[in-house]
């Protein structure tokens, strides 16, 4: 049996998906409640930000990762402010942001630290 392997785009899957900030580059940062950290996509991140620690990190299909450990700055709806997080090479989004202390629910996100997104008039009045 032949295995496809195929990137999915988190978008269409309806997944709560939003757009955020890491060291002032625009990101997609995806909610996962069933995650208990925070995870970045290894390129977005500096060699200065790794700690020098690794964490063994299992994933859903029951296969280990050994993930370098950075602290991030985030701008996200999900979750602001400096964080540690697992680098991993291949993520299905750029910032994953699991059940940390902080984060916000996935139904309640912080619109208004929302990145590339447009304010009308009224908004920014407000």
């Amino acid at each position: 049996m032949k295995l496809l392997q195929a990137k999915i785009e988190t978008r269409s899957l309806g997944l709560p998906v939003l757009k955020g900030e890491i060291g002032g580059r625009e990101v997609d940062v995806m909610r996962d409640t069933g995650c208990e950290g925070v995870v970045v996509r290894k390129q977005l991140v500096d060699v200065s930000q790794l700690t020098g620690e690794c964490c063994l990190l299992l994933r859903i299909d029951n296969t280990a990762l050994l993930a370098e450990k950075a602290v991030i700055s985030l701008r996200t709806p999900f979750l602001s402010g400096e964080v540690k997080a697992l680098c991993i090479p291949d993520a299905i989004c750029d910032v994953i942001v699991g059940n940390v202390e902080g984060a916000r629910s996935p139904e309640d996100p912080d619109m208004s630290v929302m990145v590339g997104a447009a304010k009308t008039r009224a908004q920014a009045k407000r």
